[in-house]
């Protein structure tokens, strides 16, 4: 309350004084009619010259007020909030009226004092406004709000941060330490200290941890635990910490209802990232990682390479060309490659769908299965097809492909072979006088002789009953004859057992045919190596023939 100032104060004494005063003065007449406005006062009435205007009509809302405190001379009005409207806009006025009395102690008066608090009132509006915001945000959301006091060990918690628990604010108010403690996880505890202390030490921007709080019923609610320090006290000590909680509890039975789905699946089930600058990681692995790649997911989070670190050297540069394609034509990714596991090679399968993202960074979402028994199948198919059952020497269609090759080959660079077509002699008679068994026997140990006598580069198969074929690569017809001359001798100096603790022998009839520019194809050639094992059988048998 402003204390009365006295009658003879006049106009001009108060005008020199308040001119400069930021808050409105007015001084009334005993008819309520201005006498002195200072220009805070005419500012705030948006009027260029009160003076001489009744007091009801520049401030209609206190014109009520007069008459009561016209009748009673020691009456004030103090603080009245009035909003007044003119040229457009609305002022959010404080208005405060004292009476002005003559040394009678009679009313000759007002002394009004006027404040715009219009910045105020609308700051004010805008606080409401960000509060009812918030307020939604945090509904929306639902999320749990929480403000530790650090020194004093006293939590404030909305509605939600109780409900998320089972409980009511009033169940758990005062909230404290030794409140808060038996609700949280023991195993999450000590973690959220850690992580709270580097906090504090300016070592993390933000305090945020995953956490289990113990829900009334007994079970526990996986939470979102996100806080930040907001004040330190006069010694620099952490004061206040602000944060929420959001209850994830379905997402982290989600996620690990995923994982548990993703350790039963053969393989690891991943994400792999590359960005424009060329490094690359894995957000997500699954444990398979360990049986693919002896590392665990934890390993790989952050950078790749160990990754690439375990591929066999002959496959790296082909995976890495087939993840630059992926990622140019953003295509599906597909790779069968070996890995190198401690003292083991494993072959894997992967396969992938690309995605852009706005950053420029490819992320993969694929799968990498270990397909070692399916290569070792495959190959096993793979020469089961172009072996002979028998002999285990290469069957007819394969050793005509090679042959065919070699001719190719000879076609464009001239390089020298011949061919050796090798008939067992009489052998019907060996499978009629021993049995089939035993002339299966002969087959056999003319085919490990071939083993044994033949270089390596040299290629041999069975191209039907007693017949076979010997490529002799590089070799021209001398040397080609001394290779049949040696094989028919060897041969016919081995002891045959008959089966019944017998022994015999038997002979080889070989025809030699050496490539040539008259010959128009490989048939040609086959042609003519037949024709000299004919001979060869014509001239007596055991003997080796050289075509023309």
């Amino acid at each position: 309350m402003h204390s009365p100032i006295p009658s003879n104060t006049s106009p001009q004494e108060l005008s020199h004084i308040l001119d400069k005063l930021g808050e409105g003065v007015l001084l009334t007449d005993a008819q309520h009619k201005v006498s002195f406005a200072n220009p805070a006062a005419c500012q705030a009435l948006g009027v260029e010259r009160p003076e001489g205007l009744a007091l009801a009509m520049l401030l209609p809302a206190i014109a009520p007020y007069l008459v009561s405190l016209a009748t009673s001379p020691q009456a004030s009005l103090a603080g009245l909030q009035v909003e007044q409207s003119g040229q457009g806009e609305t002022r959010h006025l404080k208005v405060s009226l004292e009476p002005r009395l003559d040394p009678k102690q009679s009313p000759i008066g007002f002394l009004v004092f006027i404040k715009d608090i219009s910045s105020t009132v609308q700051d004010r509006a805008e606080l409401r406004d960000q509060n009812a915001r918030l307020e939604a945000i945090i509904n929306g959301t639902r999320a749990g709000t929480w403000e530790w006091n650090v020194q004093t060990d006293q939590t404030r918690i909305n509605e939600r941060w109780a409900q998320m628990l089972g409980y009511t604010r009033a169940e758990l108010e005062p909230m404290s330490g030794e409140v808060f403690k038996p609700l949280a996880h023991p195993d999450d505890i000590a973690f959220s200290d850690e992580k709270l202390a580097l906090h504090f030490a300016g070592k993390l921007p933000f305090y945020e941890q995953i956490c289990r709080l113990r829900h009334k019923d007994g079970h526990w609610v996986w939470v979102h635990d996100r806080g930040q320090l907001t004040s330190r006290d006069s010694d620099g000590q952490p004061l206040l910490v602000t944060g929420t909680h959001i209850d994830i509890t379905e997402s982290r039975l989600a996620e690990e209802r995923l994982n548990k789905l993703a350790q039963s699946v053969p393989g690891v089930i991943y994400q792999y990232a590359l960005d424009p600058d060329g490094h690359s990681w894995f957000p997500y692995a699954s444990q398979g990682i360990r049986a693919i790649y002896g590392l665990s997911p934890q390993q790989v989070t952050s950078d790749a390479s160990l990754v690439f670190e375990r591929l066999h050297p002959d496959d790296a540069e082909a995976v890495a060309d087939s993840i630059r394609n992926s990622a140019r034509t953003l295509g599906k990714w597909h790779c069968q490659y070996r890995v190198k596991l401690d003292d083991r090679q494993i072959w894997v399968e992967g396969n992938a769908v690309p995605e852009k993202l706005e950053d420029g960074t490819i992320l993969w979402h694929g799968i990498i299965t270990d397909i070692t028994e399916r290569k070792h199948l495959e190959e096993q198919l793979r020469i089961l097809s172009i072996t002979d059952e028998l002999t285990g020497l290469f069957n007819r269609r394969h050793l005509f492909k090679v042959i065919d090759d070699t001719f190719h080959q000879f076609q464009r660079y001239q390089t020298p072979f011949s061919l050796l077509l090798i008939d067992i002699d009489h052998f019907k008679a060996i499978n009629d006088g021993h049995g089939h068994p035993v002339g299966d026997e002969v087959l056999k140990t003319l085919a490990a002789l071939f083993g044994q006598s033949l270089r390596r580069t040299d290629v041999a198969g069975r191209i039907g009953g007693e017949e076979f074929l010997v490529l002799l690569t590089g070799t021209e017809a001398k040397g080609a004859a001394q290779a049949a001359q040696q094989l028919c001798q060897q041969f016919a100096a081995l002891a045959l057992d008959d089966g019944r603790q017998g022994q015999f022998s038997a002979t080889l009839s070989i025809g030699v045919a050496t490539v040539s520019a008259d010959d128009k194809d490989p048939a040609a050639l086959v042609k003519r190596a037949d024709q000299a094992v004919y001979q060869a059988k014509r001239h007596g048998r055991n003997q080796v023939w050289t075509a023309d």
